[in-house]
């Protein structure tokens, strides 16, 4: 269920700034931008799915193309509202 090295099967992401730097001050710009620097710049330091944490470490260039792989796959039906499956495994 981990579509990313740093995401859970239950969409919980491995962000500090979404749990123990947490402040109601932080605006959704800055949530934004923390998303997206976590799925530009994943971190192996933390990451919910162990085995794309290996790959990304080992080989980043075939941890990239199975990630945008699985993009081209599923972005289509998470695109649409209402539509999708939790039980999508990113890497195995």
């Amino acid at each position: 269920k981990n579509r990313h090295m740093n995401v859970y099967g239950s969409g919980d992401v491995c962000l500090d700034i979404l749990s123990s730097r947490w402040k109601s001050s932080l605006t959704i710009k800055q949530i934004l931008l923390g998303l997206q620097s976590l799925l530009d710049e994943p971190n192996p330091n933390s990451p919910a799915n162990t085995h794309a944490s290996s790959l990304f470490r080992t080989n980043k260039s075939l941890y990239s193309q199975k990630i945008r792989e699985l993009a081209k796959k599923f972005t289509p039906s998470y695109a649409a509202y209402g539509s999708g499956s939790d039980d999508i495994t990113i890497i195995e």
